[in-house]
């Protein structure tokens, strides 16, 4: 599947992925967001980003979140 990785959601840390998705919740009913899986995706630029696919807690709805994670990617 492409990706638009211009739409990606700019985060400084994995920590603050995680506090994206408890905030914003799920789109279909605002409950509570589960990791599927986190993919890790590189554009032809070589900047990296993570694929966050979630299902919701509640009703079930899945959906994909895009993080760029250039800012911090390999670095301690």
């Amino acid at each position: 599947m492409a990706y638009d990785f211009s739409d990606a959601i700019p985060v400084s840390s994995i920590a603050e992925e995680y506090k994206y998705l408890e905030k914003i919740g799920c789109p279909a009913c605002g409950g509570l967001l589960g990791l599927e899986k986190q993919i890790l995706l590189e554009d032809k630029a070589g900047r990296h980003y993570d694929l966050l696919v979630v299902r919701c807690r509640d009703c079930g709805h899945q959906t994909d979140f895009l993080f760029d994670i250039h800012s911090f990617f390999g670095r301690l």
